[in-house]
């Protein structure tokens, strides 16, 4: 049976507009961090810290790879299934190792290549990109 998910905290009630906004008003001396913070509902500490440091908004830590260069990945595999030619996980963990080397990137990875759970994650993203645009 499917369960509902109901999210259990209240992180983040806000858009990343709203923060600039927010933020924006700050800058500008129009009011201070504790009226913006009422007005908008974001944490006092959350505009100051974004006054001060220029963050950006995403979250987490950048990732090791480009979307251009995970979309290059995927079409070298797709050509090697296109020819024909099988490969076991180990064999596409190698031409992935030998891409990632040659664009000089092996530092961003603790062994110097993406690990198989990577990869896994890779096929999921590629096959759900192939089912919403075919």
């Amino acid at each position: 049976m499917v369960r509902n998910y109901t999210k259990k905290n209240s992180r983040q009630q806000y858009d990343s507009k709203t923060l600039e906004e927010a933020v924006d008003l700050v800058r500008n001396g129009l009011l201070d961090a504790v009226a913006a913070s009422k007005r908008f509902g974001i944490p006092a500490s959350t505009i100051r810290k974004h006054k001060l440091y220029n963050c950006s908004v995403g979250a987490g830590r950048e990732t090791a790879l480009t979307h251009e260069q995970e979309d290059t990945i995927v079409k070298i595999l797709v050509a090697y299934d296109e020819w024909g030619y099988a490969r076991s996980r180990r064999e596409t963990l190698d031409l992935v190792k030998n891409f990632v080397q040659e664009m000089g990137l092996s530092k961003k990875f603790t062994h110097g290549s993406p690990g198989v759970e990577w990869l896994r994650l890779l096929r999921l993203t590629a096959a759900k990109n192939r089912e919403s645009s075919g």
